[in-house]
């Protein structure tokens, strides 16, 4: 019992790592999408990238709402009961987590590619 609890544990900071570098590259998306308005040399090109920096701040807060996110209210807690209130195997719980690691691989590939695609603007 004690491996599998230690490859849940792994796995929770796995995840907990892969956020953190999502925050960071957000980061780093909102800080070219910055520098690329202080270059805007006309008002106009200014509000369309504003505009677009707002829907990409409710993009990022509806991706991490997203159906492949998983979100546990409970992780430090034990989180070992469903919503129903029954014991969750753990077989389970490393599925799910293992779901999540893969939505955060995916959302930290689709926010490089953004970047990417923002830096070849420039």
């Amino acid at each position: 019992m004690d491996r599998l609890q230690n490859h849940i544990i792994t796995l929770e900071q796995k995840i907990d790592r892969l956020y953190t570098v999502v925050e960071h590259l957000n980061n780093r998306f909102e800080e070219t999408i910055t520098m690329r308005n202080s270059a805007s040399e006309n008002s106009e090109n200014v509000a369309i990238n504003e505009s677009s920096s707002e829907n990409h701040h409710r993009g990022f807060s509806a991706m991490m709402g997203h159906k492949d996110v998983l979100l546990d209210d409970d992780t430090n807690t034990g989180g070992n009961r469903a919503s129903d209130g029954e014991e969750v195997s753990p077989e389970i719980q490393i599925r799910r987590l293992n779901t999540q690691l893969a939505a955060a691989y995916n959302r930290i590939a689709a926010l490089e590619e953004q970047l990417l695609a923002q830096r070849i603007h420039f």
